[in-house]
């Protein structure tokens, strides 16, 4: 079946457009959050790199390009996790590893925090959208 898409002349060029859009995207620092959900979404190879949250200070993490903020807060139950975005969107699909643990929290949204049961040193948190 994909040999037939792709050898068909009609095809050629929606192939090579999303191909483009796809190499555009990854390459693109510059895309918000929800535009990559979307695009993954719709497309399912499409899968971005992790955006790295850098400490602030020692409760918010902050991403090179200011687009996201993490809150931190810990208290003897756990720690949860607020995710917000500068432009103020529900952020979707998207899952937070918390390093060095390595402990992934997916979430289907940014309205509630992300937890975890055991309270968590964390020096980087990697943000990736699903």
């Amino acid at each position: 079946m994909i040999l037939q898409i792709e050898s068909d002349p009609g095809c050629k060029d929606k192939i090579e457009y999303y191909k483009g859009l796809y190499t555009t995207a990854e390459e693109d620092d510059d895309l918000d959050g929800d535009i990559i959900s979307k695009l993954s979404l719709s497309i399912p190879a499409f899968k971005p790199e992790a955006i790295d949250l850098f400490p602030k200070d020692s409760y918010s993490y902050i991403d090179k390009c200011n687009k996201y903020l993490a809150r931190v807060e810990t208290s003897i139950s756990g720690t949860d996790i607020y995710l917000f975005s500068r432009s103020n969107d529900i952020v979707s699909n998207y899952s937070l590893t918390l390093m060095p643990s390595g402990k992934t929290i997916r979430q289907a949204n940014n309205l509630s925090p992300a937890s975890t049961s055991k309270q968590s040193k964390i020096e980087l948190i990697k943000l990736k959208f699903f």
